[in-house]
């Protein structure tokens, strides 16, 4: 197995990645709000990630994958500055470390004409509007039906758990990867599960910049899956967190 991961992107080697992976799981749980936030000199004030993306050469050689087996984005952290947005997830593919995609922290509000209404309300609302003391809640769960021990998520994944899982990664691999342009990962809320201490209430979602590519509801992933206008853009809405459910 070769060590570089990425190329000139800021996460060269093996060693980067399982260092930055680590720091996630160690962090102090009442340090990791300022991990998704920049101080912005004009404003005087912390601004929040919005969504994050990754670089053109890393998109392409996304697109260059024969087929994908399982999708795991890695919540990970580089480095402690507080002027800085310091929360790194990767994407990581089949479980391979030659195959890890690391996100690059965008701060731009996302263009609310092209989000659909129910996505717009988790993204916009939920996640730029909850308070920043209560994004440390949103990573932790509590085990055995709530009453165990606290747990951080570690990842999030579409593997082979279920026929919804398999249908996925059908339309990914079979209409999606070598049309891929670009792939983003835009952060999110479930406030239905943030008052229930068993479930993680952070909700990613991935987004996959393609061209031309409309959504075939014929295989039963209405809800889980949906194409939006503007530029082309599948969005994949059903991400496991791990734990608790790996």
């Amino acid at each position: 197995m070769g060590s570089t991961i990425t190329q000139n992107n800021g996460a060269d080697t093996t060693e980067d990645f399982v260092n930055s992976r680590e720091k996630w799981c160690k962090e102090n749980i009442l340090k990791l709000a300022h991990h998704f936030h920049e101080w912005d000199k004009n404003s005087e004030q912390f601004r929040r990630v919005n969504f994050f993306s990754l670089n053109d050469k890393d998109a392409e050689r996304f697109s260059n994958i024969k087929k994908i087996r399982e999708i795991r984005i890695c919540l990970a952290l580089r480095g402690d500055d507080i002027n800085k947005i310091t929360f790194y997830p990767y994407l990581q593919v089949n479980g391979s470390k030659d195959l890890v995609f690391y996100f690059i922290p965008q701060v731009k509000k996302l263009d609310a004409e092209i989000v659909p209404e129910t996505f717009k309300k988790m993204i916009g609302d939920n996640w730029n509007d909850i308070d920043m003391h209560l994004i440390d809640d949103l990573f932790h769960c509590k085990t055995n039906e709530g009453k165990g021990p606290v747990e951080r998520v570690l990842s999030y994944y579409i593997g082979n758990k279920d026929e919804t899982d398999k249908r996925i990664l059908q339309y990914i691999n079979d209409v999606l990867l070598d049309k891929v342009t670009g792939v983003n990962l835009y952060p999110g809320v479930d406030m239905n599960k943030f008052s229930k201490k068993e479930m993680i209430s952070f909700t990613p979602v991935l987004g996959f910049n393609t061209a031309g590519v409309t959504m075939n509801n014929e295989l039963g992933l209405r809800g889980v899956v949906e194409s939006i206008s503007g530029p082309d853009e599948t969005l994949v809405e059903y991400l496991s967190p791990c734990p608790p459910t790996c």
